[in-house]
């Protein structure tokens, strides 16, 4: 749809509206299968990312949890910055540790660093579902089609949702719709 149609509000919506009732009632169907939607199941990289005080680990496995490696999924982490591409900036666990954020001393990121920065924190959620919500508006094209690429590659075994007005990630997409006013339609492709 059209900025300002209602993309990332349909999805706030849906998922607000779902925590309200009990499971059963909205449901996500992939691979002929259908799964509630509950929010312990989705995680979504919004438009406007936030970034916390503290370092770039604590910004990607959360505040809370202790940066001692016992404490981290590991594989996870580097799964996580590697198909972010955090990796391109931070590139082990010991770095992304020291680089802190927020801070009048800390390192300034760009905002497409600070885009992957969010998304790396959704993928260490490990979640089933994964709603990106113009996940890489702020990234150059080759970087924006590597990291939809790292995504298809590495999360075959999840239910991504893009909304995005990028051409070149509908295409990759197994189904595309779009919102014309108030309605959902399923977009038609010209292969």
């Amino acid at each position: 749809g059209k900025s300002g149609s209602g993309k990332s509000t349909f999805i706030d919506n849906l998922i607000k509206y779902n925590n309200l009732i009990d499971d059963g009632i909205v449901f996500i169907e992939s691979n002929h299968e259908r799964y509630p939607i509950s929010s312990n199941m989705v995680s979504i990289v919004p438009q406007f990312y936030d970034i916390f005080p503290g370092s770039i680990a604590q910004n990607i496995i959360g505040l809370e949890t202790s940066l001692d490696k016992s404490n981290v999924d590991l594989d996870l982490f580097y799964k996580a910055i590697t198909i972010s591409k955090v990796d391109s900036f931070a590139k082990s666990f010991d770095e992304c540790k020291s680089i802190y954020l927020g801070m009048s001393d800390s390192k300034k990121l760009s905002g497409g660093q600070l885009q992957r920065l969010s998304l790396a924190r959704a993928i260490y959620e490990d979640r089933l579902i994964y709603i990106f919500d113009e996940v890489t508006s702020a990234l150059d094209k080759s970087t924006s089609e590597d990291i939809v690429d790292n995504i298809l590659m590495s999360m075959r075994d999840k239910i991504l949702l893009f909304i995005t007005h990028s051409e070149i990630i509908q295409k990759k997409c197994n189904f595309a719709y779009y919102i014309d006013g108030e309605k959902l339609r399923e977009h038609t492709r010209h292969v």
